[in-house]
């Protein structure tokens, strides 16, 4: 029987929910279906719950490596899969009822795609934070590889689209050679390395994903400057975008929003700031970045301090 999807679940220390996950992903109905567990050199009972699943369900596959994140996981089961799509999903959430890998599986044999997305829930205190009320601007069906990116660079956790890799099923010869590469951050950039390869993308009008919240994820720590790595991924991803205006300007911006965020933070957390003004500056004279933007940025070049003073504090601009 030849496998038509891989799922690929990176493990990390979340023994209590790896069942509900494998469960949600069996309840998708896909006989075709093999699900990789990469057990990352967890700390708890994850290793041993992995295999138990194992065990009972002969479509799952346990690999256990010693802890090298979650790209490292992810990548370790792209080299192991052999459906001929891939998805991923995180140990820790979990699939909707929705019969989400059906819908994915005929758009992407029928119609000329190789990607197909859906919607996402943000499970936080047991309620859902996404609604149909929050959503606007999404447009469904097939998409054109541009504007799906630029979709993307609007998305956040309230309108059910963002960069994750998990509410995508993508063809096999897509992404079999294309590796994550960050240990933070690593979905924004993986994410738009393979969707700017595609012409076109198939957006479902349904909501297939439960992400929960996770007290190890950065969000909800403090800051520590492992976030500069996403201004890292912003630097080579203007050399990817550099031909779409757009997408050149929105990748800038966000560079040196950011920039200055962490500068501020730093600074409250005691740790080193982001040493490479060189680049800021470079970028915020893009040319197609709006003009407030490029006054703001340019009084934080010229003087943290005045720009906290005029910018922050006298809410300006």
């Amino acid at each position: 029987m030849t496998t038509k999807i891989s799922v690929i679940v990176p493990v990390y220390n979340c023994e209590d929910k790896i069942k509900r996950c494998v469960e949600s992903i069996i309840a998708q109905g896909i006989k075709e279906l093999e699900i990789i567990l990469v057990n990352d050199g967890s700390t708890d009972n994850s290793a041993e719950v992995c295999n138990q699943i194992m065990q009972n369900e002969p479509r799952v596959k346990v690999i256990h490596q010693n802890n090298a994140g979650v790209s490292k996981a992810r990548n370790l089961g792209i080299k192991k899969a052999i459906g001929k799509y891939i998805t991923f999903v995180d140990a820790d959430d979990y699939l909707a009822k929705t019969p989400i890998y059906l819908k994915a599986l005929n758009v992407i044999e029928k119609e000329n795609v190789e990607v197909v997305t859906w919607l996402w829930q943000y499970e936080q205190g047991g309620k859902y934070v996404v609604s149909r009320e929050k959503i606007k601007n999404i447009p469904y069906g097939k998409i054109n590889g541009k504007k799906f990116l630029n979709i993307l660079y609007e998305g956040n956790y309230a309108n059910g689209m963002v960069v994750g890799v998990w509410n995508k099923l993508y063809k096999r010869e897509l992404i079999e050679n294309e590796f994550f590469k960050y240990r933070y951050n690593e979905d924004d950039d993986w994410s738009i390395r393979v969707l700017s390869k595609v012409p076109k993308v198939y957006s479902l009008d349904d909501f297939g994903y439960i992400y929960t919240e996770n007290a190890n994820s950065l969000t909800h720590q403090k800051f520590s400057g492992k976030e500069y790595n996403m201004l890292n991924i912003l630097k080579e991803r203007e050399a990817l975008v550099k031909e779409d205006q757009i997408l050149k300007m929105k990748t800038l911006k966000l560079y040196c929003n950011l920039y200055i965020e962490y500068y501020y933070k730093a600074i409250q957390y005691e740790i080193s700031t982001h040493n490479d003004k060189k680049t800021y500056n470079k970028f915020r004279k893009y040319k197609n970045i709006d003009l407030k933007s490029r006054i703001r940025f340019a009084i934080f070049s010229f003087s943290p301090y005045v720009y906290k003073k005029v910018i922050l504090r006298g809410k300006c601009l």
